[in-house]
């Protein structure tokens, strides 16, 4: 065996091994990739329901308005209506918790930390907390602001994932 053939030899080798490596490295990432998607269409679900949450809160209280309920009595008759709202806000494919509950006027400045002659409030007769979950922790908290006439303001939305301490920990190599 000549000098020639054992570096053809060596070379062989090594690229055997950097072929192996990446194929490796290439199944990782791929694996970690539809990690993420799933994560992410997770998150979007959970925001795609507080979207239509919104929608179907702000028709509702601006039907109530334009039938003629007064102004001090429009969260009392939204309070009732709220139940059947989140579990309308998504689908069925969609595996999303959720809870609402309407809030008088100091329970939503308590809420959002706000002082009573702080006049940032001032138009609401109250609002609505809302909170939509996944199975895989990701959690929307949404607070909306309902003014006399029905309209509808977002008035927080946090999106927020659960820490997760027995879940497989983010490594970069998964390999």
């Amino acid at each position: 065996m000549g000098v020639l053939d054992l570096f053809v030899l060596v070379v062989g080798i090594c690229l055997a091994v950097l072929a192996v490596l990446a194929l490796s490295t290439s199944l990782a990432s791929a694996r970690l990739s539809e990690r993420q998607a799933a994560s992410m269409q997770q998150m979007y679900d959970v925001d795609s329901a507080g979207q239509r949450f919104y929608a179907l809160l702000d028709g509702e209280a601006q039907s109530l308005a334009g039938s003629g309920v007064a102004a001090a009595d429009l969260m009392a008759a939204l309070g009732d209506r709220l139940p059947a709202l989140p579990e309308g806000a998504h689908s069925t494919l969609e595996a999303v918790r959720s809870q609402a509950k309407a809030l008088g006027h100091d329970e939503l400045a308590s809420l959002l930390g706000k002082e009573a002659g702080d006049g940032s409030l001032a138009g609401y007769v109250g609002g609505v907390q809302c909170t939509l979950a996944s199975p895989r922790g990701y959690e929307l908290f949404c607070i909306f602001g309902i003014d006399g006439q029905g309209g509808c303001d977002v008035l927080q939305w946090r999106s927020t994932k659960a820490w997760d301490e027995s879940a497989q920990s983010e490594q970069l190599w998964l390999g």
